[in-house]
């Protein structure tokens, strides 16, 4: 699978640097993959995801509830994650103030 289409929408906050929309084999596009500075100045990119509410048997035999967050959409081994976050941040650094969408 081939990134074939890149988009960036670079954000003014300190932790979230952008917001990217990546095209593949120009057949599926995936929308909300956020880049992101960690403290330790590590950026990665985060997959879209949504909170589910995630239901746990207690041993009382009643249930708790918990939200917890999911992903909608990831890379299903290293490699294709490597190829992706590579792709993103060599955009978003050569195209500096001009990325936007």
């Amino acid at each position: 699978m081939q990134i074939t289409s890149i988009r960036i929408k670079k954000l003014n906050n300190n932790k979230v640097l952008g917001v990217a929309s990546v095209q593949l084999d120009n057949c599926l596009v995936i929308h909300g993959i956020k880049l992101i500075q960690l403290d330790d100045n590590r950026r990665i990119v985060s997959f879209p995801n949504k909170k589910v509410k995630k239901y746990e048997v207690t041993d009382t035999g009643s249930y708790e509830t918990k939200d917890e967050y999911t992903d909608v959409v990831h890379p299903s081994n290293p490699e294709f994650r490597k190829y992706i976050e590579d792709s993103l941040f060599e955009i978003y650094d050569k195209e500096g103030e001009n990325v936007n969408e």
